[in-house]
């Protein structure tokens, strides 16, 4: 639904904008953890406030039910990186090797600088909020752009923004297509980009004009992997979770579960479950229903629906449930079709929508063939009660992350990295690995200009004339070994024989001349 109050932003006040977001970071304010977390608490006045206002804003941009539209997850990521950043922010202390002995090292997290935020529309507010925590906690300004499919919430984000953040630090663009192409042009210190593989090379090729760094959360086919051993109670429940993630925001997730790989012997009862959960939650007239969310516009609408129809007229297609759409409403039926096959319509592409195929799949060594023979997806789902079972799937097949006997919670976890690989994007956010995905690791090392430290350049040959006996000096302390199996008595025997080789040579230079 278009919001009559949304404006694009003038693309001859870019310049300023970055220029007055640049001038806010290297004046060195953000790197204090004071203003770091006064931005956190900031942002999070800003979500708690208003999330009525954030609440309506997804009803007339995605008709979404307000339990869906809930703001919880934005406020805990918060919290947890209050809760968190005076360690993360801690200079870290690697081990040090024989010739580092008496000087000083250090690994200390600096902020990118300017960094640009690109949001996609299907979760406006959250994609926008959880990037900005982890630059705001690391001590970087931002650039946000949220999508103009979803105006309604780009609208209020850009009001928002200024009333409750830093106005020279935190900034909003809004605008289309023209808009983000010409910000792209621009040089950032940092870009990260949630939404389509498609979009995400061209914002990859856009950044390596300036070798900008990038976080790239993209998208893909999730599959679902059916232990052929699972009880009948156990595939309930799996349905369960499977019907309620598949459908939750009518699809139009990242890591929903996009297709199931299902044993010829469950297809029959795996269907009568979904069939009945799908009524259970929905109604008998899904279109009635306050739980289901619609489609983002009709141009989606439409794009899934024809795949739907011309998955449904495929030799063998079996319509468990839905299949009904409507564009001029941006409804789509929950839609679950079996006897689908690997090059059938609903295989083509990310279904980014409430329609589920299931292909039948002998077992679970026909499953990781399938998987490994297409994109790394962004998430893999597997539901069994055998670890062993789990464990040979998730170990042979590469994804951003796998769950276990349920699908999409695993972005909900503030402690462990979310992220994709190969097509589904690269880099990782949420709690620390966001807080490092806005760092750059810098190492300090620290060397004494002491009698001491220059007694140890001579004992390790460091400086010409270079001879043999230098050589033998450098590699007696300083060359490395191949470790044995009793790797770490030989590691304490070497660290014992380098403070022997020190002491002796502290001795010799201070014996009476």
């Amino acid at each position: 639904m278009a919001d009559s109050t949304f404006r694009a932003t003038p693309i001859e006040d870019f310049d300023k904008i970055i220029s007055t977001a640049r001038s806010t970071f290297l004046s060195g304010r953000t790197k204090s953890l004071v203003w770091r977390k006064q931005q956190l608490r900031a942002l999070y006045k800003l979500i708690d406030e208003n999330s009525r206002a954030i609440v309506a804003a997804l009803q007339r941009d995605l008709n979404k039910p307000t339990t869906e539209a809930t703001v919880i997850l934005d406020l805990n990521h918060i919290v947890f990186c209050l809760e968190n950043l005076d360690k993360w922010a801690k200079p870290d202390y690697p081990e040090k090797g024989i010739t580092e002995i008496g000087a000083g090292l250090s690994v200390v997290h600096e902020p990118y600088g300017v960094c640009l935020i690109i949001a996609p529309w299907n979760y406006p507010f959250d994609l926008v909020f959880k990037p900005l925590t982890s630059a705001l906690a690391a001590g970087n300004v931002a650039v946000l752009k949220p999508s103009e499919i979803t105006p309604n919430a780009a609208t209020l984000i850009a009001e928002l923004v200024p009333k409750y953040l830093d106005r020279e630090a935190i900034f909003v663009v809004n605008g289309g297509v023209k808009e983000t192409t010409a910000l792209l042009e621009k040089k950032f210190d940092h870009c990260t980009y949630t939404g389509s593989t498609a979009v995400g090379k061209i914002i990859m090729a856009a950044a390596a004009k300036h070798l900008t760094p990038v976080v790239l959360e993209l998208g893909g086919k999730s599959p679902v992997v059916l232990d052929p051993k699972l009880t009948p109670a156990e595939l309930t429940r799996a349905a369960k979770r499977l019907v309620n993630t598949k459908f939750f925001n009518a699809g139009q997730t990242c890591i929903a579960p996009d297709y199931v790989l299902c044993p010829p012997a469950l297809l029959q009862p795996l269907s009568a479950a979904v069939r009945d959960i799908v009524s259970t939650y929905f109604g008998s007239d899904p279109s009635t229903s306050p739980d289901l969310a619609r489609i983002v516009n009709k141009n989606h609408t439409r794009r899934i629906g024809q795949l739907i129809d011309q998955q449904r007229a495929q030799p063998g297609a079996i319509v468990i449930t839905g299949g009904k759409w409507d564009e001029s409403r941006c409804y789509i039926e929950p839609t679950i079709i079996a006897g689908v096959k690997k090059d059938g319509p609903l295989m083509s592409q990310e279904i980014f929508g409430p329609a589920l195929p299931i292909l039948e799949c002998a077992d679970v060594d026909a499953a990781i063939k399938f998987i490994r023979e297409g994109e790394r997806p962004l998430a893999l789902y597997v539901f069994t009660s055998d670890s062993r079972v789990a464990e040979k799937v998730h170990n042979a097949c590469v994804s951003g992350s796998v769950v276990i006997n349920d699908a999409t919670y695993q972005y909900a976890i503030d402690s462990a990295p979310f992220g994709g690989i190969g097509h589904s994007g690269m880099g990782s956010l949420h709690g620390k690995y966001g807080f490092l995905a806005y760092t750059h690791s810098k190492t300090v090392l620290e060397k004494p200009l002491t009698w001491f430290s220059e007694k140890m350049d001579e004992l390790t040959g460091r400086f010409p004339p270079y001879n043999p006996k230098n050589l033998e000096s450098l590699e007696s302390l300083a060359k490395k070994k191949l470790p044995s199996e009793n790797s770490a008595l030989v590691q304490g025997a070497k660290i014992v024989a380098g403070l022997a080789v020190i002491a002796g040579a502290v001795s010799y230079y201070m014996r009476p001349k």
